[in-house]
């Protein structure tokens, strides 16, 4: 099965988020390039084209190959705002104020390393307590 190049853009685009596969290049070039971003302008001639970083990018339409309206962006993901996985909390006793937290990013050690500084049979871990009690899922 073979796909053709189809320009589905038309003047009732404008305003949507749009991809354009066209030729940069002199005429007989090989070289394809795309652009993604808000349709601005539509017409006989040209496409033009706002990427995300506010350029406008002119298309002539004799050098587009395919063009067409795509769904709008991702929302970007929330970064978290903690500690990497991993790390240790420490309170230290401070005489007659407040006990003091401290949270500490876990140190470049391997995971070898860092498990058996902490071998005591007494601490175990969140992790270990969570996969005791709902299993892993697997057989």
């Amino acid at each position: 099965m073979r796909f053709g190049l189809e320009i589905r853009l038309t003047p009732a685009d404008v305003g949507q988020r749009v991809v354009i596969r066209w030729r940069p290049g002199p005429e007989g070039s090989t070289q394809m390039t795309d652009v993604l971003g808000i349709l601005e302008h539509a017409d006989d001639q040209s496409f033009t084209v706002r990427t995300r970083d506010g350029t406008l990018a002119v298309i002539p339409r004799t050098k587009a190959l395919a063009g067409k309206v795509i769904p709008p962006a991702p929302g970007r993901q929330a970064t978290q705002n903690s500690l990497p996985s991993g790390s240790a909390m420490v309170t230290h006793e401070c005489g007659p104020c407040w006990p003091v937290q401290r949270n500490f990013a876990p140190r470049s050690l391997s995971l070898a390393t860092s498990a058996s500084m902490f071998s005591s049979p007494t601490l175990t871990s969140r992790c270990q307590r969570f996969l005791t009690v709902f299993g892993s899922g697997t057989s």
